[in-house]
């Protein structure tokens, strides 16, 4: 990403934005196109920045960034900016990616305060036809003492919102309460208007009549809970939402990988509109997926992948629907095992959707995030032969090696070969020297293998190799898949070679360069 393509995607999306709305960031593959789109002819250019811009939306940064509005943005960057570096992605670009979406956030709407309505005045009864004289004592009413308040019958189930709905401050209303006194004298009629603060308004919970007597106590019946839903079978369910996954929950084939990012039991899913619990003694598995990083520079999306689910050995598709990334599973009571699996490459890997675990046989190394160091490490090494070479018409026994190292990458696939392990890994490193001496300046030469070695911290050493028998060196070094760093040892050694017929002893001077992953 260059400074150029931050500054074009960046307007792009703008103008993406006003003309589609925020919808727009509700797809991926939409947003994709309607930047591609504005971009036109630049948009191979800018590949890289509308990338960052489209995994921002795949990784679910969007409505986290809505939700926290312009108040809380500062607070909710560092996590979002996170989330996205743990998917590989390097931390300029990831955060990049999310003050370039913070930016185009609305501004927020305040609600003006609810008014009270205007008091109303009194009711003033008309006269009396006839007013007989007599002396009238009415009791007041009397007090709901121990009321009981019934809940409200008939409350449909809740349906699950696509985020936890915040909880509304509760306001108290105002209840009036009147008890009119009619004095009948002179032919006046006299209202007196009651106002109570909490009192509930007459036949809404009170526990006795106007006269104290007690009411009935009606008892509503709940709610009956949803029928259940089939067992072991998949479900979209754009509307769920499941808790946040800690850390890379991925798998990956060369081509391709996806990442559980969220991941466990809701009560119901919402089926067609209708609600549906889990299968009787069983559960209701969530698990919404995003796309990973692969084997190779360029991987497909994991709807392309084939993905099943298998419930005790019994899998099934992911159903078809493109407007989600979120799916529950039913699991019956007396299944032992809910996998979502991969198949690809000639083997088969599994993420459990029930504690969390990668199989046995999944690929270690490309489950993980920090998989490259950008090393770019430029020196110069000096060879020394004991037998001089002729360079351009003059014998030397020394000869310069302007080295580049340029990056360092931990993998499976390296051309048809793989390490001896799923718990392995090959560490490649790109590097290449030069010899700037007349015709020999600027063709690029590889180290041989015995030329290096991978040193780890606790001294552990691992020797390079070199992959094929062709031409050239295709060298990398066998080492754990979970390996954090070490140092790359250039030189440092003697060795006996052989230049056609001629034997002969190489020294190469020693440079170490450390070496470090996520």
């Amino acid at each position: 990403m260059t400074g150029r393509s931050d500054e074009a995607v960046a307007r792009a999306l703008g103008e993406v934005l006003r003309d589609h709305g925020w919808d727009v960031a509700a797809s991926a593959r939409r947003l994709r196109g309607s930047l591609n789109d504005v971009l036109g002819a630049e948009a191979d250019e800018h590949r890289a920045a509308v990338d960052a811009v489209v995994l921002a939306v795949e990784e679910g940064i969007v409505p986290d960034l809505l939700e926290a509005g312009r108040e809380n943005l500062e607070d909710a960057l560092p996590a979002l900016t996170a989330r996205l570096a743990e998917w590989g992605l390097a931390p300029a670009p990831a955060a990049w990616a999310v003050r370039t979406w913070a930016a185009h956030l609305p501004a927020t709407t305040i609600q003006p305060p609810a008014t009270r309505p205007p008091a109303q005045e009194p009711t003033t009864l008309p006269p009396a036809a006839t007013a007989p004289e007599a002396d009238v004592t009415l009791a007041p009413p009397g007090p709901a003492k121990d009321a009981t308040v019934l809940p409200p019958t008939g409350t449909p189930n809740p349906v699950r919102p696509p985020r936890p709905a915040r909880r509304r401050p509760s306001g108290r209303a105002v209840a009036v309460a009147g008890a009119v006194l009619v004095l009948m004298a002179g032919g006046v009629a006299t209202a007196v208007a009651l106002n109570g603060g909490d009192t509930e308004e007459p036949g809404r919970g009170d526990a006795g009549s106007a006269t104290g007597a007690p009411d009935e106590t009606v008892e509503t019946e709940a709610a009956p809970p949803p029928p259940p839903a089939e067992p072991g079978v998949v479900l979209a369910a754009p509307g769920v939402r499941a808790p946040r996954v800690e850390g890379p929950l991925a798998m990956a084939g060369r081509s391709g990988g996806v990442r559980i990012a969220q991941l466990g039991e809701v009560d119901s899913v919402a089926v067609e509109d209708v609600e549906r619990s889990a299968p009787e003694g069983g559960r209701l598995v969530a698990f919404r997926l995003a796309t990973w990083a692969c084997g190779s520079e360029s991987c497909r999306p994991w709807r392309e992948l084939g993905l099943k689910v298998a419930v005790d050995g019994e899998r099934q598709a992911l159903p078809a629907a493109r407007s989600t990334d979120t799916y529950v599973v039913a699991v019956p009571a007396d299944a032992r095992k809910a996998d979502l699996v991969l198949r690809a490459d000639g083997l088969t890997q599994t993420l459990s959707l029930l504690d969390a675990e990668p199989g046995k046989d999944n690929i270690a190394v490309l489950a993980r995030s920090g998989r490259v160091d950008r090393v770019g490490e430029r020196f110069t090494l000096t060879e020394r032969t004991s037998t001089p070479f002729n360079y351009d018409g003059v014998d030397r026994l020394s000869v310069p090696r302007d080295v580049t190292v340029s990056r360092a990458e931990l993998t499976w696939f390296a051309g048809g070969v793989h390490p001896s392990s799923p718990r392995k890994a090959f560490l490649k490193v790109s590097s290449h020297y030069t010899i700037p001496l007349g015709s020999y300046a600027g063709s690029e030469y590889a180290f041989e293998p015995r030329e290096m070695v991978f040193v780890v911290a606790d001294g552990t050493t691992y020797e390079a190799r070199d992959l094929d028998d062709g031409a050239g060196v295709n060298a990398v070094f066998e080492v754990p898949a979970g390996l954090k760093g070490g140092r790359l040892v250039l030189g440092g050694d003697s060795y006996a070679a052989l230049s056609g017929s001629t034997q002969f002893t190489r020294t190469l001077t020693r440079k170490a360069i450390p070496l470090r992953f996520g």
